[in-house]
């Protein structure tokens, strides 16, 4: 019965129509996102701190609101973060092989961007592995620990209430992550995690333009309430239809995405 669920649901994502980008007689040009980053303090390895500091700085940066391509370079980087240029190599090997940036001879550092299919893919799978985790906290998790998904919620409804788009969404999948790891399945708290960390810079954009956050807030205490009620088929459907819901962010940043 959940497969054909599922299979609806991914479906439902394939015909998506994507509009098309606005004519415009004078298009608005954004200015190519810089990456900001601080020198590296000794103490540690080098280069655990420069891949947390380029990892960081990645996650934040704005790559779904323009259409060219975000490069860095790896003497620059170097000089910003006041290291030579080997723990820079190092922690750019890491986050390639994270699937957040791309390395090409003598052309630098591409930050990696998901492709419309690419993110489509990436929602039915949350969809999916979501739905399974809410089914799973109905049954396992303990009261105390709904009541502290319930505050993940509250946080989320607060930093709404703030506008601060960049702090809700990471309060958003903090959220989603707490949520993942109450099904006491590690294997589906793990893949969820990474798809987390690449709908992140698409999901922090979008919210600041939607009202989506406002409608994410409701939806995350209808979430607890059926995870409370010990409601499987009622939290599974919730979590499904809020993963999927995401179809409005990627309608905003379509005009980019390939």
């Amino acid at each position: 019965m959940y497969s054909k669920h599922l299979l609806s649901h991914a479906m439902s994502l394939s015909d998506l129509d994507f509009p098309e980008a606005p004519e415009s007689r004078e298009p608005v040009r954004r200015r190519r996102p810089a990456i900001h980053v601080a020198p590296i303090t000794p103490g540690a390895s080098y280069r655990t701190k420069v891949y947390d500091t380029l990892k960081g700085a990645i996650l934040e940066m704005d790559i779904y609101s323009h259409s060219e391509e975000v490069r860095l370079e790896e003497r620059q980087l170097a000089v910003k973060l006041g290291v030579s240029r080997t723990p820079i190599r190092e922690a750019v090997t890491l986050l390639e092989h994270e699937g957040l940036v791309r390395a090409e001879p003598r052309r630098g550092v591409v930050v990696m961007r998901r492709t419309r299919r690419e993110i489509l893919e990436g929602l039915t799978l949350w969809a999916a592995l979501e739905g399974m985790a809410a089914r799973l906290c109905c049954t396992v998790a303990s009261s105390a620990e709904i009541e502290g998904l319930q505050e993940k919620a509250d946080a989320c409804a607060w930093l709404r209430e703030s506008e601060t788009p960049s702090e809700y969404s990471e309060e958003n999948l903090t959220f989603h992550r707490h949520l993942a790891r109450l099904s006491r399945n590690s294997l589906i708290a793990g893949r969820l995690d990474a798809l987390f960390l690449h709908l992140r810079g698409l999901s922090t954009v979008a919210l600041s333009r939607t009202d989506h956050a406002e409608r994410s807030v409701l939806e995350h205490g209808r979430i607890v309430e059926a995870i409370a009620a010990r409601d499987h088929d009622r939290a599974e459907q919730l979590v499904r239809t809020h993963a999927l819901g995401i179809e409005r962010l990627i309608k905003v940043c379509g005009a980019h995405l390939r």
